[in-house]
């Protein structure tokens, strides 16, 4: 909703505007300067600087106290805006692990108001027009969330306000520690008395390709170090990489991870018997989702004991390998 459709004048938004900008400068629990001074220093009205304090008053930003002055609420409420790509929502290959994270953030919301924006499909336009404004008027006290067009995550470093991402590069980026779950994967196999362990990995769906084709992946070097560690061969035959589906730079593939895991599975085990692994590495839960489906509707027996043994990771609360926590390491 657009800040002039609440009917407020624009004079009275800008001194909102400006005292907001002044509140989170004082910190919390701190006294305003007296109204004289506001309307001195501001160059309004009585009516206006009135308005200006009842409007963030009602915000729970400001508390008037009766004979005493303005001061800043004793817990401000922090405006955290998340910027996603409309893709991460949308289709087959959608995680759940978004949904989740918008759910945990409600849960945990106490001093802190979350808004949700999705970033323009058009790069001439890199932020919606309520979050530009929200960021240069400084009704914004951070953002978070993953976006992959450079433009929008230009324009929100641009405004200096704090942006925490998932994935991909940045400043503050938090992201799957690839190391951490490779290594993990390839001692537990071991120790199932797997000895021929493959890697399956995704190319990422509908985001488009940040880099040129011709570069080494670094999980498939993590893999081989982490089997070098246990004293296990490295083959590269039985790595699958769909290095094939990757999109040239500005392109985007268009397979899900689901579709990715089921082809990967079907085309492995309906080839040679010598091909096949007796473990594998799967970096993805929509992959492994994929794959148990094409496996299951070959024959192949999946668990501990089976024919295939896989470990693979699934975010918390995650249903997408629901059923299939005792095939599954």
């Amino acid at each position: 909703m657009s800040l002039k459709s609440r009917g407020r004048p624009p004079k009275t938004q800008n001194v909102c505007d400006q005292l907001r900008a002044m509140a989170w400068q004082l910190g919390a629990g701190a006294r305003f300067p007296t109204a004289a001074q506001l309307r001195q220093e501001l160059g309004v009205s009585f009516d206006t600087l009135n308005a200006a304090l009842g409007e963030l008053e009602r915000q729970n930003l400001i508390e008037r106290r009766s004979g005493v002055g303005v001061y800043v609420a004793p817990r401000l409420q922090y405006q955290v805006a998340m910027v996603f790509d409309p893709s991460f929502f949308q289709g087959a290959g959608h995680s759940p692990f978004w949904d989740i994270l918008v759910s945990e953030m409600r849960q945990r919301a106490d001093s802190t108001i979350f808004s949700m924006h999705f970033a323009p499909p058009n790069a001439h336009e890199p932020l919606d027009v309520m979050l530009r404004q929200q960021l240069a008027t400084g009704q914004i006290q951070g953002v978070i969330g993953s976006v992959s067009e450079l433009k929008t995550i230009e324009a929100i470093e641009e405004s200096g306000v704090p942006f925490v991402r998932f994935g991909g590069v940045g400043k503050n980026v938090v992201h799957l520690d690839y190391r951490a779950m490779i290594f993990d994967a390839v001692r537990a196999l071991k120790r199932e008395g797997r000895r021929k362990i493959g890697l399956w990995k995704f190319v990422r769906p509908h985001v488009p390709a940040p880099f040129p084709q011709e570069y080494r992946d670094e999980i498939e070097q993590m893999f081989e170090e982490a089997l070098r560690e246990i004293g296990l061969k490295f083959r590269p035959g039985l790595v699958k990489n769909n290095r094939h589906l990757r999109p040239r730079v500005g392109d985007v593939t268009q397979q899900t991870q689901q579709e990715q895991g089921f082809y990967t599975a079907r085309e492995v085990f309906s080839g040679p018997e010598k091909e096949r692994p007796d473990a594998v590495v799967i970096t993805d839960d929509l992959m492994t989702r994929g794959a148990l489906t094409a496996l299951h509707k070959l024959g192949v027996g999946v668990g501990p004991e089976q024919e295939l043994c896989i470990a693979t990771q699934s975010n918390a609360c995650s249903p997408i390998l629901l059923g299939h926590e005792d095939e599954l390491i």
